[in-house]
């Protein structure tokens, strides 16, 4: 299982644009007794716990205490994230968490959901793939090397993955290495960003080019809510659900 450590959204953040399908995985994972999986990014601790109830107008849900128990206890205005595996991929929700009731083996969490996304993979976040060479530009600096020209052959909110072609750039890169790029993903939107190697290899078919794996760094809160928008821009709803698309509200106990 992947889990990305991310960053968590604007504290004062809460989903408003809740879905009839959304609701509809939420009572269908209440109904069955379905586990689903939380995730904290502070402590990397992957856990369990049901889901009680919802309140879409407010954006809250009731969850059963946490197991195993955290390494660390969760306190009020922790943010993690929950993810619900449904017939068309895994539903994730980010959360903040607002209060704790009851004691150790007996708890019942109240937690407000900030935002929400559907993948086909175990990711927290989505990912968006381009064919080769139609993907946004990048322009990078490496090490004794001319300016390269790179495309992104996929995206999501903590890095990318480039293309490089002609000769092998292994040697100017390596999972050390910090870089910085002018990532070009449209004609208005350019950002210049610090990122760190966390894999390079070449490969000679279908011609000669370099994969570049980056993690961002330094990120400031504008230019990742940039780039969510960036790829959210291209996710196209999916087609089981996309009849279903008027927002909602209301209580509903799972």
């Amino acid at each position: 299982m992947h889990f990305n450590h991310t960053s968590i959204t604007a504290k004062n953040a809460t989903k408003k644009d809740w879905k009839l399908w959304e609701a509809d995985i939420l009572v269908a994972c209440g109904l069955k007794h379905q586990f689903v999986t939380v995730f904290d990014p502070a402590t990397g601790d992957t856990l369990q716990s049901f889901i009680h109830g919802f309140d879409l107008q407010s954006s809250l849900l009731l969850l059963d205490g946490l197991f195993p128990w955290p390494q660390q206890r969760l306190r009020p205005g922790a943010s993690f994230w929950i993810q619900i595996k449904c017939d068309s991929g895994f539903f994730n929700l980010e959360v903040k968490l607002l209060e704790v009731e009851g004691q150790k083996g007996h708890e019942l969490l109240t937690v407000r959901v900030c935002q929400t996304n559907l993948t086909h993979n175990r990711r927290w976040h989505p990912r968006v793939y381009f064919e080769p060479r139609q993907g946004p530009q990048v322009e990078l600096q490496l090490d004794n090397q001319p300016l390269q020209t790179a495309w992104i052959a996929n995206l999501s909110s903590r890095g990318a993955l480039l293309e490089v072609f002609g000769q092998d750039l292994k040697a100017s890169v390596n999972q050390t290495s910090q870089i910085e790029g002018i990532f070009r993903f449209n004609d208005h939107f350019h950002l210049t960003l610090k990122c760190q190697v966390r894999q390079s290899r070449f490969l000679r078919t279908p011609c000669c080019h370099t994969h570049i794996r980056l993690q961002f760094r330094v990120i400031n809160e504008e230019q990742q809510a940039q780039i969510d928008t960036f790829i959210h821009s291209i996710i196209t709803p999916p087609a089981a659900y996309s009849g279903f698309q008027q927002p909602i509200s209301g209580f509903a106990a799972a």
